[in-house]
């Protein structure tokens, strides 16, 4: 059976500050905006159910109650 040695060790640190600090910005705004854009997604489809529920609901009740 062959032995594998993989080397795990972090790669070493390329380009200079000024560019990782603005990647490391630039991560954390993405990480920001898709964050935001997630959280109105949610809203809209929670407020789409809620929606359809009552919409649903309306239904059922001019069909039960009598005229």
């Amino acid at each position: 059976m062959a032995e594998v040695h993989v080397d795990v060790s972090p790669a070493p640190k390329t380009g200079s500050l000024v560019a990782r600090s603005i990647r490391g910005i630039d991560r954390a705004v993405l990480g920001v905006v898709m964050g935001i854009a997630a959280w109105v997604i949610e809203r809209a489809v929670v407020r789409g159910m809620r929606r359809s529920e009552d919409d649903r609901e309306a239904a059922l009740d001019r069909k039960v109650a009598p005229d």
